[in-house]
This record gives structure tokens, sequence and C-alpha cells, in this order.
């Protein structure tokens, strides 16, 4: 996931509502800290699923 349009407002709460229970979500090394903490409120919070860089 790399976009320079990717923030908190822009990503809806039911984003990830129906993905794979095992999905991995990768992200570039210098935002994976500011992804996490927003994707997972988002809906990214499964047991399988991860926010890779």
């Amino acid at each position: 996931m790399t976009t320079s349009l990717l923030t908190k407002k822009s990503v809806g709460s039911g984003a990830f509502k129906n993905i794979h229970k095992a999905a991995k979500c990768k992200v570039p090394k210098k935002v994976l800290k500011n992804y996490q903490k927003f994707l997972i409120k988002k809906g990214l919070n499964g047991k399988g699923q991860k926010i890779t860089k």
C-alpha cells in the first residue's frame, strides 16, 4: 500500500470488513507505525491479519 492519499480520514471504517482472516497488508517501512495505528482502528485487526514492511 503506497499512496500519498492514505490518511485516517480517507480510509472508511468498513474498509477491511470482509477480507481474508489471514490477510497481510504490506506498507513502506517509513510509515509502518503510523499506518498500524489507524489501520487497526479501521478494521485490520483479525487474529491472523498483519501489517508488515
